[in-house]
C-alpha cells in the first residue's frame, strides 16, 4: 500500500481501515511519522484524522495533542482546537503560545466567565515577558464564515441582552438624584440641590448630606415628573455626598448618591494704582 493509496482511502472517508492497512504492510511506520509527513506535504486535513486516530489511541500522548491544537488552529477552527489546547496548557501551563489558543476557544464560544478566570490563572503562569494573543478581531477577516457567524451571533446577544437591562433599570427608576448646580441671582449664595421623581408628587422628599444632614426638599410637578429642589451652602473645598430620598404611604424611594467638589474660596485682594499728585494712593 503506498503513501498515496492511504491519502486516498482517508479523504474517501475510510479513514480507520486505510491507516491499520498501511501500518500492516509497513511495520517501520508510526502514526507520529505518518502525521508529520502529512503536515510536511501541505495536507492539514489528512494529517488531523491521522492525529484523531492517535489521540484516540493514546488520549495521553502530548505530541499528538500539541500538534493536533495546531493543526486546527492553523485553520481557524478555535473552537475545535479548544480542547487540545486545553490539555497542552495544563501540561505546560507557562508556554504563552498554547494559553492563548486556549483564550480564542473560549472567546468564540462565548465562554465568557472561563475566559476570565483563564486571564486571571494565566497572569500567575506566564513569565513576565511574555504575553498572550488571543483578540479575534485581529483575524476576523480569516476565519471561516461559520465562525464569523457564531461570532455575530454571540455579539448580537449580549447587545440584546444589555439593552433590556437598561430598558428595565430606566422603566424601574422612579427616583434620581441630579449633579446640583450654582443659585442664580439675586441667590447667589451656595448651590441649588436637584432631584427627580417619576410621579411621586405627594412624597414627602428631602435630600440627605453626608449621611448626616437632611434638607427637606420643595417639588414642582411638570409633564407627570416632579421636580425636587433645596437650597444648600456647601463647606469650602469639601467633597459633599449627595442622595434624595422619597417617602410616600411608609415606602422609601432613593434616588442614588451624586458628589459634589465645593471649590475653596479666594482671600479677598485689591490692586492698588500710581500715587495721586496729593501723596494718597487710589485703588483701580
Amino acid at each position: 500500500m503506498t503513501p498515496n493509496q492511504l491519502v486516498d482511502r482517508i479523504r474517501r472517508g475510510d479513514v480507520d481501515n486505510a491507516i491499520t492497512d498501511f501500518l500492516a504492510a509497513t511495520p517501520e511506520a508510526t502514526l507520529e511519522m505518518l502525521a508529520v509527513n502529512a503536515m510536511n506535504w501541505q495536507m492539514p486535513d489528512v494529517a488531523e484524522a491521522i492525529l484523531r486516530r492517535l489521540l484516540r489511541d493514546d488520549p495521553e500522548n502530548l505530541g499528538g495533542q500539541l500538534t493536533l491544537a495546531k493543526v486546527l488552529y492553523g485553520a481557524r477552527r478555535f473552537a475545535d482546537a479548544l480542547p487540545h489546547f486545553e490539555f497542552t496548557a495544563r501540561h505546560m501551563p507557562d508556554d504563552a503560545w498554547f494559553q492563548s489558543g486556549r483564550l480564542w476557544g473560549y472567546s468564540v464560544l462565548g465562554r465568557l466567565d472561563a475566559l476570565r478566570d483563564a486571564i486571571l490563572e494565566i497572569k500567575r503562569q506566564i513569565p513576565a515577558d511574555r504575553h498572550v494573543n488571543w483578540q479575534h478581531a485581529r483575524q476576523v477577516e480569516n476565519m471561516p464564515d461559520i465562525t464569523v457567524r457564531t461570532l455575530a451571533a454571540r455579539i448580537a446577544e449580549l447587545r440584546t441582552r444589555s439593552v433590556e437591562e437598561r430598558r428595565t433599570h430606566t422603566e424601574t427608576t422612579k427616583v434620581v438624584t441630579w449633579t446640583p448646580r450654582p443659585r442664580k441671582a439675586p441667590l447667589t449664595d451656595g448651590i441649588e440641590l436637584f432631584g427627580w421623581s417619576s410621579g411621586l408628587s405627594e412624597a414627602r422628599a428631602w435630600f440627605v448630606v453626608d449621611d448626616a444632614h437632611d434638607i427637606p426638599a420643595t417639588g414642582r410637578v411638570q409633564d407627570g415628573a416632579t421636580l425636587w429642589s433645596a437650597p444648600f451652602i456647601p463647606s469650602a473645598g469639601k467633597h459633599h455626598r449627595l442622595r434624595l430620598y422619597l417617602e410616600v404611604d411608609g415606602q422609601l424611594f432613593d434616588g442614588g448618591e451624586v458628589t459634589y467638589n465645593s471649590p475653596q474660596r479666594q482671600p479677598p485682594s485689591a490692586t492698588t494704582g500710581s500715587a495721586a499728585e496729593n501723596g494718597s494712593t487710589s485703588l483701580i
